[in-house]
């Protein structure tokens, strides 16, 4: 089986789509179909502050041209795990690539409301791959309160580490290289060994991390990481935050920096990463006035009885997590309080 077929059957499983059409978009006229072949699934949710918003408009640009547009919508299905889920404010496409897998993707949102919103998240266009899942989708949002990063290890001369030869001299020893990458520091550390491993960049194979080498990703300074996924589906590569297998489902939390790392005899090949991070929130100002008070207890327990996604409340979920375990539940609350009597 092809790529392209492995690709399709991937969306396949991956979400079971509402048998309502998915309305037309009036504001973008993509090019006409067949013009270019498809190699690259895409699925993003647009939002505003966090919030997701069916009913806009999304058009899809690479190298001047519109490629695809569609209507954010309610995606509801059953993934891999056998779990349900309903998400609201998602596109999905099999984009049209065209000639060259080193152009970008940008994105334009004309919104419910009428205004039209050119948006600061770009995505490069990734041959036989993806990015975004419903459940882990590429976030659009039109309030720029987050930032998403694409390192697509086959573009080379984008995010080239580099490559290496060591000779057979038994030694053993490693470097490191560090590279900032759209506001990411990106360290790898190479592991020279007896047998000449060492990570190296190749257009078909990405970034080929050898055993014991690691990959670090940092945030700018004032930012933390709050997600990271693989753009090819199976990895035998480790996360720090978890120490799981770095697959589809990839990572959500909090962090400055997270470091994937090769525990494995074989070298792991890795398309690229997506990397979102935002600003660091102030762990229990959950209302957004700056400070921390007994109105952020108030605000926190409507989120956790499901009461912040109706007005007026709007609430920051990042600075919910208290504790940073990338739930926010009583443990939070519990936090909070300890802490506002300073306990903690």
């Amino acid at each position: 089986m092809n790529r392209h077929l492995i690709n399709t059957a991937i969306v396949a499983a991956l979400a079971v789509l509402p048998t309502l059409a998915v309305a037309q978009t009036t504001h973008y006229t993509p090019v006409e179909a067949g013009k270019y072949e498809s190699y690259m699934n895409f699925t993003g949710q647009v939002v505003e502050n966090g919030v997701p918003i069916n009913g806009a408009e999304v058009a899809m640009f690479v190298a001047g041209e519109c490629r695809q547009t569609q209507v954010s919508h309610n995606i509801s299905g059953i993934d891999l795990q056998g779990q349900s889920y309903s998400i609201d404010g998602l596109v999905t496409s099999y984009l049209a690539w065209g000639q060259s897998h080193r152009e970008n993707i940008t994105f334009k949102v004309w919104l419910p409301s009428g205004e039209e919103r050119e948006l600061a998240a770009i995505c490069p266009l990734i041959v036989d791959s993806r990015t975004g899942m419903p459940s882990q989708p590429f976030i659009l949002d039109v309030g720029r309160t987050a930032h998403n990063v694409v390192l697509d290890f086959r573009q080379k001369g984008e995010a080239v580490i580099g490559s290496y030869s060591t000779g057979n001299d038994g030694n053993v020893f490693s470097d490191t290289e560090t590279f900032a990458y759209d506001g990411l520091t990106i360290t790898a550390t190479d592991q020279w060994t007896m047998d000449s491993y060492v990570n190296y960049i190749s257009d078909e194979r990405g970034l080929q991390l050898v055993p014991g080498a690691s990959l670090t990703i940092t945030a700018p300074e004032g930012h933390v990481i709050i997600g990271a996924w693989p753009l090819n589906i199976s990895q035998r590569v480790t996360l720090d935050q978890t120490g799981s297998v770095f697959n589809y489902e990839g990572w959500k939390g909090r962090a400055e920096s997270i470091t994937l790392s090769n525990p494995n005899r074989s070298t792991q090949n890795l398309y690229g990463i997506e990397v979102r991070y935002a600003k660091a929130p102030l762990l229990g100002d959950v209302n957004h006035d700056g400070r921390i008070t007994i109105g952020d207890v108030a605000a926190l327990l409507n989120i956790i009885l499901g009461k912040d996604d109706t007005e007026p409340f709007k609430y920051d979920h990042d600075a919910a997590d208290v504790n940073s375990d990338a739930s926010i539940n009583i443990d939070d609350l519990t936090a909070l309080t300890d802490i506002i009597l300073e306990k903690n």
